[in-house]
């Protein structure tokens, strides 16, 4: 397979976008409990904090093969775990994809340039560290040199993609929590390491993808059943929503409708930016610009960051006006947003900015005013010139404000 790998990690990649709700559900479903949302850790008043992760695909032997660490001793929660690199977004970090870009290189000592980054697959919440986990998948079509930081890794681990594969791959496992408890999780077992937690859902997550679009006959089997089980929660609707025709994408909007569920924002998004049907499109602009999912800010925002939906950036920022979706969480990709885009981009972002209350952040603040500063005094003759200069009042007002 390795010889064959432009067009497996393609197929890798459309898989995990046109079926990325249905794996990470795949993975929830393999779990004994199901973990809170980082939504639902809001609402708890849990003190959120952002991280991504990168698990890089690997040649060895011929095969595909997946590189993970065994963490340094710590005194902190996932001391000694074996866990994928990555570690915590920081202020210079433009993006999610940045931050796991920048871990990687820390840890592992490899520096990607992004173009290796294919997918990206579902956020998890970490309860014990607080942590929202933003997961991307990328490949090398080589073994790198690696020149692991010993501080942080302890351990580095080459896992073939078949270990995760089989339907024993992932079993009951007695986890030693601390000295004297021990709790029963499903885990994955590598030569003398357990391998559970987060990720153990996220290799789930990967493996359901892989089994899915590479057909394998016992993976075929677990899809079509959660297939015929999710068709009741309109994942068939989601499907029509996207690539079916007009009249079925209406209905399928006419069951999104009723359902309000939040595995329908990004398909949303998806259609709105590749269907040509204008009263469709208007349609779905309008149930978007009205969303009552609290949830639907952190997806539209992870667009915000997706170069594959650039051309409709400007819609996006005014669908989160429109919600009244205005945190300090979105600012940075706002931000960049108007910077990199068009006219209209910039006027979408200054309308957000104007209704934005306040902004704990005081990093996030400063960046995004040095950014705009900069485009300010290099000056701009598109237009936006003055889009940019009320944008930076604005925020200049908040911070006289902190």
């Amino acid at each position: 397979m390795i010889e064959q790998y432009p067009e497996i990690i393609q197929s890798l990649s459309k898989s995990i976008k046109n079926g990325g709700v249905l794996f990470g559900e795949m993975a929830d479903a393999a779990m004994p409990f199901k973990r809170p949302s980082s939504a639902d850790a809001i609402q708890e008043g849990a003190s959120i904090r952002h991280a991504s992760v990168l698990l890089l695909l690997v040649p060895q032997n011929g095969k595909w093969s997946l590189v993970l660490m065994k963490r340094a001793e710590y005194p902190g929660v996932h001391s000694g775990q074996i866990s994928i690199p990555g570690g915590e977004f920081e202020a210079t970090d433009a993006n999610a994809r940045e931050t796991a870009l920048r871990e990687f290189n820390e840890e592992m000592g490899v520096a990607l340039n992004g173009k290796e980054i294919f997918a990206q697959l579902t956020k998890r919440y970490i309860p014990t560290s607080q942590f929202i986990v933003a997961p991307f998948l990328a490949y090398l079509t080589h073994m790198p040199n690696w020149k692991i930081d010993k501080k942080e890794v302890a351990d580095l681990l080459i896992v073939p993609v078949e270990h995760l594969l089989s339907n024993d791959a992932l079993r009951k496992t007695e986890i030693q929590i601390d000295a004297g408890s021990a709790i029963v999780l499903p885990a994955y077992h590598y030569e003398e390491h357990i391998i559970w937690g987060a990720t153990a859902i996220m290799l789930t997550e990967f493996a359901a993808a892989w089994k899915s679009t590479f057909s394998d006959p016992v993976a075929s089997v677990a899809v079509r059943f959660l297939f015929y089980v999710l068709y009741f929660y309109g994942m068939n609707s989601i499907v029509h929503l996207i690539s079916g025709s007009e009249e079925d994408a209406l209905n399928a909007l006419e069951l999104a409708e009723e359902s309000g569920n939040i595995q329908w924002v990004r398909p949303m998004l998806e259609a709105f930016r590749d269907r040509s049907e204008e009263r469709l499109r208007t349609e779905i602009g309008s149930m978007l610009g009205a969303l009552k999912v609290s949830e639907g800010a952190e997806v539209m925002g992870d667009a915000l960051e997706d170069p594959e939906f650039a051309e409709v950036h400007a819609d996006i920022i005014g669908f989160l006006w429109s919600c009244g979706f205005q945190s300090e969480n979105q600012l940075r990709s706002v931000v960049n947003c108007a910077v990199d885009g068009d006219f209209r981009c910039a006027m979408e972002a200054l309308t957000w900015i104007e209704e934005l209350g306040s902004v704990n952040d005081e990093n996030a603040l400063w960046d995004t005013l040095l950014i705009i500063r900069g485009v300010t005094e290099e000056g701009r003759s598109d237009g936006t010139q003055p889009l940019f200069e009320a944008m930076h009042k604005a925020l200049s007002l908040l911070e006289r404000t902190q």
